[in-house]
């Protein structure tokens, strides 16, 4: 099996990776990814262009992959490439992601409000500033 890395990746953003299938023989090569189970859908998404095609002798294919973590913490799923009409087991890639949420700065790791006296508001700024590429959802509690 061969690794397709995708690194440290935002849970269900979509990244981009390609492969290069080779077909080293004399004859023609008919080939198609195969689908995983509905169930691993909610490990990554993983949609493929071409998914399926025909290799000349000696021709290659550049094939596109784009997968979103579903899940945080490390991800594997298999991505098994056929071919038809043989016995030959094909390709199997690992694909391999490193899923992580949001990340968040704030302006000041504390906020010192001093004294108030009784019955008076004060307020401070903070700013917080999302550094990712997917939302992150913020509250505040009382």
């Amino acid at each position: 099996s061969h690794d397709l890395q995708f690194g440290e990746s935002f849970v269900r953003f979509p990244y981009e990776r390609t492969f290069t299938l080779t077909n080293l023989s004399d004859l023609q090569a008919r080939w198609e990814v195969l689908a995983n189970p509905p169930a691993s859908k909610t490990i990554a998404t993983v949609e493929v262009r071409p998914e399926a095609g025909l290799l000349e002798p000696r021709e290659a294919v550049e094939v596109r992959v784009v997968f979103a973590t579903q899940r945080l913490g490390r991800v594997e799923l298999p991505l098994k490439v056929r071919i038809v009409g043989t016995t030959n087991p094909g390709v199997t890639l690992k694909l391999v992601a490193q899923s992580v949420g949001p990340r968040v700065e704030v302006s000041t790791p504390a906020l010192d409000f001093g004294k108030i006296p009784v019955l008076q508001d004060r307020s401070l700024p903070l700013v917080v500033t999302n550094r990712s590429s997917i939302d992150a959802h913020l509250t505040t509690a009382e």
